[in-house]
């Protein structure tokens, strides 16, 4: 979100933070549905927030509602990265 002065962050409480970086204040703090610590998070494309986290999940999360759009399965252990690939797909790595 860096391009509308404002930061992302992931924490260990499951949270996600929206950081205004003219004025240095969280001005939203989002709950992530994740039941662990969430390990990295990229905004999107399209403008949704996509995380990874220590529960072996990636969700996709609307920054302005705070809503999960979207929960994805599959990896059996902590989820370390996510990135979004040229042709919009997104990509995970684990310790799986």
């Amino acid at each position: 979100m860096e391009s509308d002065g404002r930061l992302v962050s992931g924490s260990a409480d499951t949270t996600l933070r929206v950081w205004n970086l003219s004025t240095q204040e969280c001005e939203l703090v989002i709950n992530s549905g994740h039941s662990q610590a969430i390990q990295f998070s990229i905004l999107l494309w399209d403008g949704n927030i996509c995380t990874a986290s220590w529960d072996t999940t990636l969700k996709i999360i609307n920054p302005l509602t705070g809503k999960v759009l979207k929960t994805f399965t599959g990896h059996t252990s902590e989820v370390l990265h996510v990135s979004q690939i040229a042709d919009g797909r997104i990509a995970s790595s684990s310790i799986d």
